[in-house]
């Protein structure tokens, strides 16, 4: 519906602005525009009509997104909740986002030619892949960090609930398009999502928010 991809373009557009206003400057401001927009990108492809882009390639700026958060954190987390971390632990962090990313590029390629792949793409994969993945990351920067002793990490808070709201989006298309638990309820799940998309867009705001008001604290 073309009200539903202006809806999502203002109140994205909003939050870009937003965070590149609040953010400092540097890598944290980068990789957090960088992992807004590729996490937004699925939205986009959805409302434009994404019929005739394969299912994983639209969903390959998600996973991405995923890992680029994962560094945003990372990158937070070190200017900010001031932990220390070894250069083995950064090492086996970090290679196993890149690593993990490269991985999911595979059934991308090659979903169309390989049975397997294809079985498991009528059966939404891609969407599901989402929730792993996340839930993955999260709980290695709480082994990295440990993210929930800080002030700075109540911002954190609300940044980690924004993405997984999003990524809800990918376990609703799941459950309702692909293993069609409710057919009555997949007629509307392009509201369900754009419900979701919008709890993640407030989300995220008010974690910039929070980030200001405690930025602005102490340096005061």
């Amino acid at each position: 519906m073309r009200w539903t991809f202006i809806l999502v373009y203002v109140i994205t557009s909003a939050l870009f602005i937003f965070a590149f206003r609040v953010l400092p400057r540097g890598n944290i401001r980068r990789t957090f525009l960088v992992m807004l927009l590729m996490l937004a990108s699925y939205k986009f492809y959805d409302i434009a009509g994404s019929a005739i882009t394969p299912l994983w390639f639209r969903h390959l700026p998600v996973y991405l997104g995923e890992v680029v958060f994962y560094f945003f954190i990372v990158l937070y987390g070190k200017k900010y909740i001031e932990l220390e971390t070894t250069p083995k632990q950064k090492s086996w962090h970090q290679g196993s986002a890149v690593h993990l990313s490269t991985l999911l590029v595979i059934p991308a390629v090659y979903s169309h030619q390989l049975t397997l792949f294809g079985y498991m793409t009528e059966q939404g994969l891609p969407h599901i892949l989402t929730l792993p993945l996340f839930i993955l990351f999260v709980a290695l920067l709480r082994l990295r960090f440990g993210l929930y002793e800080s002030r700075y990490s109540v911002p954190l808070n609300w940044f980690i609930a924004a993405a997984g709201a999003w990524i809800m989006i990918h376990i609703s298309e799941f459950l309702l398009e692909s293993q069609k638990i409710s057919p009555g309820l997949a007629v509307h799940n392009e509201y369900f999502e754009l419900a979701w998309y919008s709890l993640g867009v407030i989300l995220f705001w008010v974690g910039l928010v929070s980030f200001r008001k405690i930025n602005h604290a102490h340096s005061s």
